[in-house]
């Protein structure tokens, strides 16, 4: 629960001191009374955007703080939901590194046991390059979640043309495509972009996948 807040230099604010009781807070007053400076100040602290724009006028910097107090009974339940979750979802993702792994394990036995036509044999060897190719994709998602949960991947942050990277992860589902005989057709203008391009590779690639189920895809601005 919010607290306390300090504001100083901040938009039309030279300083306050905002306390919070228990319970419900409303914010009210009239237009231009400063609700939504008050408003922008918590998104501030909470981790918002905020500009130079944002200083006061004749003023060197702004500076917002907040004291936070925690409900240990709440905590405890949150972090109880959580350790459940996360249980669930290790074992969730331990059956699908098993699929994969138990998959690639029986067609090497079975190749091994049988003298097949060379066309037969490569039609599995083909399901064991699917699957390999499969394991290795969730092992770089393993990665990727172990990155997001230590928020290395959060902080860096690059610019770079979005256009392209668009581009580069649909041309990596083109075979999807290709094999359900998607059309597809990719209208971008030259787009750059400041933020983490590991994690948008990876919104793009769902997207992308997800999108794969569809008859006719067209990406525009």
């Amino acid at each position: 629960m919010l607290e306390r807040l300090s504001i100083k230099n901040f938009a039309l604010i030279d300083s306050a001191e905002i306390e919070f009781s228990n319970g419900f807070t409303v914010l009210s007053g009239e237009t231009g009374a400063g609700k939504s400076i008050l408003i922008g100040a918590i998104s501030f602290v909470l981790g918002g955007k905020a500009g130079i724009e944002q200083i006061r006028n004749g003023a060197g910097e702004a500076t917002v703080s907040a004291v936070f107090s925690i409900n240990p009974e709440g905590q405890k339940q949150t972090e109880k939901n959580a350790d459940e979750q996360q249980k669930q979802f290790m074992k969730d993702f331990s059956h699908e590194f098993k699929t994969p792994i138990n998959s690639i394990k029986g067609f090497a036995e079975f190749l091994y046991a049988n003298e097949l036509p060379r066309e037969e044999e490569k039609q599995y060897l083909e399901i064991m390059a699917k699957e390999a190719g499969r394991l290795a994709q969730l092992s770089q998602n393993t990665l990727f979640l172990s990155k997001l949960e230590h928020m290395e991947s959060i902080r860096n942050k690059e610019k770079y043309r979005l256009d392209e990277q668009i581009r580069n992860c649909v041309i990596l589902m083109l075979p999807s495509f290709e094999e359900k005989r998607i059309q597809l057709k990719v209208e971008l203008p030259e787009i750059w972009y400041t933020g983490n391009e590991e994690i948008l590779e990876e919104i793009w690639l769902n997207l992308t996948a997800h999108y794969c189920r569809c008859e006719n895809l067209t990406l525009r601005k």
